[in-house]
């Protein structure tokens, strides 16, 4: 099936647009895991707090804007 032949046979044709664009820029290969964050000499390495330490400094962001 050709591109132009699934988004006619789409239901949804934005999506289906998106997704071949995405398939073609292969963007679902680009995503990079964070292996190590070092805040105030602390190294972190769990996923999770890594993940945290990024909550609390964009939450801090916004706090300060508001």
């Amino acid at each position: 099936m050709t591109l132009g032949e699934r988004i006619l046979k789409s239901n949804n044709k934005s999506k289906t647009t998106w997704d071949i664009i995405n398939e073609l820029l292969w963007k679902q290969h680009m995503t990079h895991d964070i292996q190590k964050l070092t805040i105030d000499g602390n190294h972190l390495t769990n996923q999770q707090r890594i993940a945290d330490a990024f909550n609390k400094h964009f939450s801090s962001i916004v706090d300060k804007t508001l």
